[in-house]
């Protein structure tokens, strides 16, 4: 949706804060089930909800974590799936196409998250503790690298929440365009995708999980003198041994409805809000005062233009749309312009105020009987010309 010109790029403004945006209520409106899958997780060795963990003292740094790991994994994946598509390997495949660029986008998420994510457990275990963090991010961080053992601590368990997050991001990317193509619903389309990568990484998260929080709570008590690194898959591996060997292979699945509803209802809010907040950025960039027209990217000439402009999606109105001023007079004198697809469109609400459903029937109709190309481009596109003549303010 928008009006952005074919096969212009959209500038790094233009794409970071909404992404940003995004990903922040995403992570706001998710951490009550982080927190009960990091609970359900963490226990399943004993089978028994534990008591450790402190809801408040990891806010702070889960919404960082979980704000910055979606912005680089959503921002990344199409970076890497556009270079991944050159090659003639992947041509054939676009499933594992996209799954491929999944897991590789979440290289450079988990190098930036894992100190996050380990400094968040240490604040969630010391939240019932002794409280020596005060509840600062930034004072378990210097505690962790001072007396855990160096930088090397925050990152205790690193390849095994490298695992966790690559299999989740290439079975979400891998099939959320399959099920789209059984529904053109966004929201349950990403709830599925996200629920579906959630079950099956559930096994390696609560591997992570117990090795994570053991590790932690051993230094933290000080049975250990140092938070180790334990490279590779080693100590994660120790984990689900443990966990196998107390309550059998099914305890792997500890927590899975909530890492179901949180990973689900994740990937759902991103599919929807990254559309939404791109319109409403593109809006706000649209009414920043400019000094010389030339100044203004082409990208955004239509949008610059303060009408009757909205960001919210054209059929979302439930008034329905009807010409403005200047929209009949674009079409009564603008010469040619009535004979554009949005001129035409235009055209056929000058009689009166109309809702989409009527429109959408209209243009059906239409064709219907005449099958002409126009007609058909207009059917195709119609939200998004009726979005561009809404921020035009060409109607209301």
């Amino acid at each position: 949706s928008g009006t952005r010109e074919v096969g212009v790029k959209p500038k790094f403004e233009e794409t970071l804060p909404p992404l940003l945006m995004a990903s922040l209520i995403t992570a706001a409106l998710t951490y009550p089930l982080d927190f009960g899958r990091a609970m359900a997780m963490s226990s399943a060795v004993t089978g028994q909800a534990t008591r450790q963990l402190s809801f408040t003292k990891g806010l702070v740094p889960e919404l960082a974590k979980g704000t910055a790991s979606r912005a680089i994994k959503f921002g990344m994946y199409p970076i890497v799936h556009q270079a991944l598509e050159k090659k003639s390997f992947w041509k054939n495949r676009p499933t594992a196409c996209r799954c491929a660029a999944g897991a590789i986008a979440t290289v450079p998420e988990i190098a930036l998250i894992t100190p996050l994510e380990v400094t968040k457990l240490a604040l969630q275990l010391d939240g019932v503790g002794a409280n020596r963090f005060k509840n600062s991010l930034i004072q378990a961080t210097k505690n962790l690298v001072k007396d855990g053992g160096g930088p090397q601590a925050l990152y205790a368990c690193h390849f095994g929440l490298q695992a966790r997050q690559a299999v989740w991001t290439a079975v979400y990317f891998g099939s959320l365009p399959l099920i789209l193509q059984q529904s053109s619903n966004l929201f349950a389309a990403g709830l599925i995708a996200g629920a579906f990568g959630a079950l099956v990484n559930n096994p390696i998260d609560v591997c992570r999980s117990v090795a994570q929080k053991d590790l932690l709570t051993a230094w933290s008590t000080g049975t250990i003198p140092t938070v180790q690194y334990f490279p590779y898959f080693g100590r994660t591996l120790d984990a689900g041994r443990q966990v196998v060997s107390a309550r059998g292979i099914p305890a792997l699945w500890s927590g899975s409805a909530f890492k179901a509803a949180h990973l689900g209802f994740g990937g759902a809010l991103m599919a929807v809000l990254q559309p939404v907040c791109t319109r409403f950025w593109t809006h706000l960039i649209s009414l920043q005062p400019h000094t010389k027209f030339n100044q203004v990217s082409s990208t955004h000439k239509v949008t610059s233009l303060r009408g009757g402009g909205t960001f919210i999606p054209a059929g979302y109105n439930p008034f329905g749309y009807k010409l403005t001023p200047l929209g009949l007079e674009f079409i009564d004198k603008v010469h040619g312009f009535s004979d554009t697809d949005l001129g035409r469109l235009l055209a056929s609400l000058k009689s009166s105020r109309k809702r989409l459903s009527a429109i959408k029937s209209e243009w059906l109709e239409l064709l219907r009987f005449s099958k002409t190309a126009q007609a058909t481009r207009i059917f195709n596109q119609l939200e998004q010309l009726l979005h561009l003549a809404l921020k035009a303010g060409l109607i209301d």
